[in-house]
């Protein structure tokens, strides 16, 4: 089922060429309720090597994607006691669309779509087998400021 959190990003990178840019993106995505006096939050991450396609030279649309690890953990907070669970890790994709919308000389507003996945395998809580076959994927629209 699809449900709604809160996600972000961070990237730095490395200019290929006027087209090309290679580098290091994590996405993470958070969700928090309560359940009967019990506060449970799910997080999961990705930490990606990426390649950054711009087409043109002169617009600022681009295409992403980019392979590396996936994460989930959860924290389980009930009154003063808090459990944090690391519940897994596997392989993560990343895939994403935007556009540079330029500022300034050196700032540009970047709004863009990313999907990343991540296939956990197994999630444990205590050593506690809780799901098998975890995948877990993410559709965020976010909107951020680049640095060139």
């Amino acid at each position: 089922d699809r449900e709604t959190g809160a996600a972000g990003s961070l990237r730095a990178g490395w200019t290929l060429n006027s087209r090309v840019l290679l580098g290091i993106e994590g996405n993470a995505w958070t969700k928090k309720e309560d359940a009967d006096g019990t506060d449970i939050t799910i997080n999961m991450y990705n930490v990606s090597g990426t390649v950054t396609l711009y087409p043109s030279e002169t617009a600022g649309f681009f295409l992403k994607g980019g392979a590396g690890l996936a994460f989930v953990n959860s924290k389980y907070e009930e009154g003063n006691t808090t459990v944090d669970s690391d519940m897994g890790s596997g392989l993560g994709l990343l895939a994403g669309i935007g556009y540079d919308f330029r500022l300034g000389r050196r700032v540009r507003l970047t709004p863009a779509l990313d999907a990343f996945y991540g296939n956990i395998g197994d999630v444990k809580i205590g050593g506690e087998t809780l799901a098998t076959g975890w995948k877990q994927n993410v559709v965020a629209l976010t909107i951020g400021l680049t640095f060139p």
